[in-house]
């Protein structure tokens, strides 16, 4: 695995500095998430959190994705847990938050 020449991330009055290769700037390291071998990811948590909302929206529902396999997959889900699909009257989400208060007594 051949790694990147990213400049050397330093120290200063206490604080350590790390490198992100998105934004290309230095961040204290607490602006980074950590890795599972407890190294820091090279991308800062600002950056990372966009590129998860934008994919959260990209597959947010069934209707809008382009993947059919997924979308197909979803309803085969939906459909064995129990929830009717495709009725304005009576959408998922709400069918979701009555099974909650049920169970659980609501969201909390």
């Amino acid at each position: 695995m051949a790694f990147k020449n990213y400049p050397q991330d330093y120290m200063e009055n206490g604080i350590y500095y790390h490198y992100c290769s998105a934004c290309q700037e230095f961040h204290d390291a607490e602006q980074f998430y950590l890795t599972s071998d407890k190294g820091l990811m090279r991308i800062c948590k600002e950056i990372q959190k966009e590129k998860n909302r934008v994919n959260v929206q990209r597959h947010r529902d069934c209707e809008t994705t382009q993947n059919q396999n997924v979308k197909e997959e979803a309803e085969r889900i939906l459909t064995v847990l129990g929830y009717e699909l495709n009725n304005d009257d009576n959408p998922v989400h709400e069918q979701f938050k009555r099974r909650i208060q049920r169970k659980y007594g609501g969201l909390r």
